[in-house]
């Protein structure tokens, strides 16, 4: 009994401090310019030490943030209006011993002298174009939703096991949710 015991407050301890390392939207906001909604989003991205060891011996990461849009309904399910990915790459080059940040959409590329400016930077989402004001019907309700997660299906072939499995690797942020103004 004493050790099921012990085993199941590893566990937990486990559990606990993967959730401390998972990826946060701290906010997310929508803003309508010139018949476009614009998302603005700030994100926390903590790594834990096996993904930062990662990085530094060369494995690029792909980062996703999931967006999606609903139309609320009464008696049924919400009806899904639109979803999309904003995907980028964060590497570390040794050589010059510089985080790189790619928009995987837009195909801008950044360099930062350290991880923690790169993390604040892809943290810090700006006017990204979501949805054209005509595709919403006049008196509904909506809501969008954004989450942050690391995409585990770009790694490295031999890296994805460990991944998928280890409590260290799983970094994705809960759904935040907010009401979508019109």
């Amino acid at each position: 009994m004493a050790l099921w015991l012990c085993a199941f407050n590893l566990a937990a301890q486990a559990e606990e401090a993967s959730a401390q390392r998972r990826f946060t939207v701290l906010h997310a906001d929508t803003t309508l310019v010139d018949g476009v909604y614009l998302l603005n989003a700030q994100v926390d991205y903590p790594l834990s030490e096996a993904i930062v060891g990662a990085l530094q011996s060369g494995v690029m990461l792909t980062l996703l943030l999931e967006i999606e849009v609903e139309r609320e309904r009464t008696l049924l399910w919400d009806a899904e209006l639109t979803s999309l990915s904003q995907r980028y790459e964060l590497r570390y080059h040794a050589l010059t011993r510089q985080y790189l940040v790619k928009n995987l959409s837009t195909g801008v590329q950044q360099a930062f002298p350290t991880q923690a400016a790169a993390l604040a930077a892809l943290g810090e989402i700006k006017d990204v174009p979501l949805l054209d004001e005509h595709l919403l019907t006049p008196g509904a309700n909506y809501s969008a939703r954004l989450r942050a997660r690391l995409d585990h299906s770009s790694l490295p072939a031999p890296l994805r096991l460990t991944a998928l499995l280890s409590p260290a690797w799983q970094t994705s942020s809960v759904w935040y949710t907010w009401p979508l103004q019109h």
